[in-house]
């Protein structure tokens, strides 16, 4: 019997959903918290949204570039040969 679209989506690079879904309870949990404390829901979504402009900007700062073309594949296939190396 094969396996639902979506659980197969993740086989290439043998990740699961919970391994995307822990980061975002954690999250929830933390807003839980918050909400608990009395500060309104807004400012808690408010707060995510600049936290995550801070982390896109990070990842910006220290994100490097590389060339390719559809002639020179090569530097693209060494960063995918990097990226999934840990994940086979």
């Amino acid at each position: 019997m094969e396996s639902p679209p979506s659980e197969n989506a993740w086989k290439p690079l043998k990740i699961s959903a919970s391994s995307c879904v822990s980061p975002l309870s954690f999250l929830l949990l933390q807003a839980e918290k918050l909400l608990d404390m009395g500060i309104h829901p807004l400012r808690v979504a408010e707060g995510y949204e600049m936290a995550c402009k801070v982390a896109v900007s990070r990842l910006d700062a220290i994100a490097e570039s590389f060339d390719f073309t559809a002639d020179d594949l090569e530097p693209l296939v060494r960063t995918c040969m990097t990226t999934l190396s840990s994940k086979m």
